[in-house]
Parts: structure tokens; sequence; C-alpha cells
């Protein structure tokens, strides 16, 4: 975030002006899933999505809203293990999802079958789009 955010008001930077840094969110997969945790307690990441995370990071210290990834197949990564993870995030709101017959590998190259959900979430909570609320929220 520091560096994009020097890039951002940095002339000739290919970032220079197209940062926005009131709409920051966080995400990664596996050892990244748990960066990314960590990151989201940083009170400038606006909200969260850890892909099988590993340890890193603590649940607790999430600042905004999170969706925690699990492969139902994942040997490495348990689905239970997210789930605990999840469960730990009670002081924000926490949704979990599982991918069906997803292994610890599906979400590489270009995302996979999380692909969808992970751009829905942020898509609602970086950018307000409401179509995107629909896919975790009901109208209440």
């Amino acid at each position: 975030m520091d560096y994009l955010a020097q890039q951002n008001n940095s002339a000739g930077s290919v970032f220079a002006g197209r940062v926005d840094l009131d709409k920051i969110g966080s995400t990664g997969h596996s050892q990244g899933g748990g960066g990314a945790i960590a990151a989201g307690a940083d009170p400038r990441v606006d909200t969260t999505v850890p892909i099988q995370p590993g340890p890193q990071g603590t649940d607790g210290q999430l600042r905004g809203p999170a969706f925690y990834l699990a492969g139902q197949n994942d040997t490495i990564v348990r689905p239970s293990y997210v789930y605990s993870r999840y469960q730990r995030a009670t002081q924000v709101a926490a949704v979990y999802g599982e991918v069906a017959d997803a292994d610890h590998f599906e979400s590489g190259g270009d995302g996979g079958r999380f692909r969808g959900p992970i751009t829905a979430w942020f898509r609602f909570h970086l950018l307000a789009d409401q179509q995107a609320r629909a896919e975790f929220y009901g109208a209440a």
C-alpha cells in the first residue's frame, strides 16, 4: 500500500493518478491468504478475501468485512481450518464460502472457480455494485 501510494503521486509512474487509496481490498492464496489477513489489520484496508489462508495474520484484528474461501477437497489447508479462522473474525461482518470439489490449486492462474465470487465481493465492497451485493446478502 505504501509503495502504491508513493507511485500514485510519482510523475512518470504507470500508477500515477490511477490508484484509489480510499478503496483498498486485500486478497491472497495460501500463505498469501494469511498475508491478506495480516494486511487486513491495516486501517487503510476496507475488505479482505483470504483464499485457503495459511496461518499468518490474526483474524481478530481485521478492520473490515471479510470473505473466507475454502476448497472442499483441499488437503493442504483444510476447509475446517478456514472455517475456524472465519469463526474468529467476530468483530467484522464475515462470510464463509467453500468451492465444491476444489483442491488447493484451483485458484492458480486465472482464479478458477474462485474468481467469480471474489470479483463479486470486491465489486460490492469497493465499488458499491448492488447487483454484486445480492450474491452475499439478502434484502435486509
